[in-house]
């Protein structure tokens, strides 16, 4: 199933960078981009695509780090608490070897 889900992925990453590959030679004419006053450098359309594209992947990166970091940090102190209660769970066990374990 593993290799599977690997060649699936593959196929996929291919079939996109082709599909981009020919919007890109499909649209290589440059344009400006007019924001409000601001006209900008002419880019062919598909680098101002990238620039976006690039732009969102960090907006998005930039907004889920905070998440991210909370997230390990609670799971950094659910694993030194268990670890600690099963140091203690291991000091009681010796000092009352008569008790039954669990």
């Amino acid at each position: 199933m593993r290799v599977f889900t690997r060649i699936l992925g593959i196929i996929f990453v291919v079939s996109v960078t082709v599909v981009g590959v020919i919007f890109a030679m499909a649209n290589r004419d440059p344009i400006d981009l007019v924001f409000l006053h601001y006209i900008s450098v002419q880019l062919p359309l598909f680098a101002w695509l990238f620039i976006a594209f690039g732009i969102g992947l960090l907006v998005g990166i930039f907004c889920m780090l905070p998440r991210y970091l909370i997230s390990r940090g609670r799971l950094k102190r659910a694993l030194s608490d268990e670890a600690q209660f099963q140091t203690e769970t291991r000091t009681t066990s010796l000092l009352n070897p008569n008790e039954e374990q669990l």
